[in-house]
């Protein structure tokens, strides 16, 4: 027995004891441990995945930037009297007396301009792939009308006219410098018209809709709204009929403010397929930015009536509007005293430009577009006399059939 006890004396015969907390603590660490490399090995994947999508078009994008488009646009120059033109335009600006500011004022003009509350804000204008406005059907010159015109101005050496008439019935047309840009005046109040009637149409305008006054929108000038409360409301048919009939600018801001300023009506124009016609400022447009040509007026009362570019409502509001226009001393003062003939249409008066641009229908039915657009020298009547002969004359034609 005692030898026993001696042999197993010198080692411990039970087995250690198992210790499942100390375990169950490991396994815990080893699985976060799993976890967070499982979510650092997502993470990598995720961002590998975006990266090798996204660095090919950045680096494509960026080489064209700085070879590709270089090379292609090395050859364009911009024209010396574009350039002296922009220089007397920023030399002479108001809102950006800062010099420092003249090279990014001169590329917000090339681009578009949308100027409220003395913020300008820059837009592209797109040049659209298809026509919405459908260009004048001509057919021949009017050669002894043209004549008889160009007689006429002989008698006017101080002035520069921009004419464009077309006969409804044949197609027949005198146009002389009817492709020459004029500064607009009021006149660029119809394109204003025709947008407006196009939103209507769409559904983003409702003709009951009220806007109220805001003082920024208040213009001198033609009109009396500029006169009135600020924050009273008018119904936007209202404004359309004070804009036109009475040429109230504050009325033509108001809408053209609703529209979405210059740029969204530049942007209307481009795609109606007016490639001449731009509104550069607000109104009163005094100097005259607002450009546009006799024959792109004239397209634009074609349109009216003779093409699907409006629906039928628009179509008889436009003209009611538009016949019953204020100022009837231009075109309307040509036509005899006494006809019965109708006339729609809208004037135009700066001191540099006067013009008046509309459609009349004879008492026989027979129907014309007239534009007349007068260069002048400043306030000067001439202007005035030149285009009522020069309306004299075209309806004379028109009723003896002589053209």
């Amino acid at each position: 027995m005692s030898s026993q006890i001696s042999r197993n004396a010198g080692y411990n015969t039970c087995k250690p004891r198992y210790n499942y907390h100390e375990s169950h603590k490991q396994r815990l660490r080893k699985k976060r441990i799993k976890q967070k490399q499982m979510a650092r090995l997502r993470f990598f994947t995720i961002l590998f995945l975006i990266l090798l999508f996204a660095l090919p078009n950045i680096f494509i994008n960026t080489y064209n930037d700085l070879f590709i488009s270089r090379i292609k646009n090395s050859a364009i120059k911009i024209p010396e009297y574009t350039e002296k033109i922009y220089d007397k335009f920023f030399s002479q600006s108001k809102f950006f007396p800062d010099s420092k500011m003249y090279f990014l004022n001169k590329t917000n003009k090339y681009l578009a301009n949308n100027l409220f509350l003395d913020h300008k804000t820059v837009k592209p204008v797109l040049s659209p792939k298809k026509r919405v406005m459908s260009p004048i059907e001509m057919n021949d010159s009017m050669y002894t009308l043209t004549h008889s015109l160009n007689d006429l101005l002989k008698d006017y050496c101080n002035i520069e006219p921009g004419i464009f008439i077309w006969d409804f019935a044949s197609g027949d047309y005198v146009s002389i410098n009817g492709d020459k840009q004029f500064a607009t005046a009021s006149i660029i109040k119809i394109p204003i018209l025709l947008e407006l009637f196009k939103q209507v149409e769409k559904g983003d305008v409702a003709l009951n809709e009220k806007l109220p006054m805001h003082d920024f929108q208040k213009a001198m000038g033609s009109g009396n709204l500029q006169y009135m409360k600020s924050e009273t409301e008018f119904s936007v048919k209202n404004l359309a009929k004070l804009m036109i009939r009475q040429s109230d600018n504050t009325a033509s801001n108001m809408l053209l403010y609703q529209l979405g300023g210059t740029n969204e009506l530049n942007n209307a124009m481009k795609k109606w397929g007016l490639n001449k016609t731009s509104m550069a400022n607000w109104l009163p447009d005094l100097k005259g930015t607002n450009v546009s040509t006799p024959k792109e007026i004239a397209t634009m009362l074609y349109n009216i009536e003779k093409t699907n570019f409006l629906d039928f409502n628009s179509k008889l509001d436009i003209i009611k509007i538009m016949s019953k226009v204020r100022n009837a001393s231009l075109i309307r003062t040509g036509i005899p005293q006494g006809s019965s003939a109708d006339f729609y249409h809208k004037t135009g008066d700066i001191g540099s430009m006067l013009g008046d641009a509309g459609v009349v229908t004879m008492p026989t039915g027979r129907k014309y577009i007239i534009v007349i657009m007068v260069n002048r020298p400043w306030n000067s009547y001439s202007a005035k006399q030149f285009i009522i002969k020069a309306s004299r004359q075209t309806y004379n034609a028109f009723l003896h059939n002589n053209m």
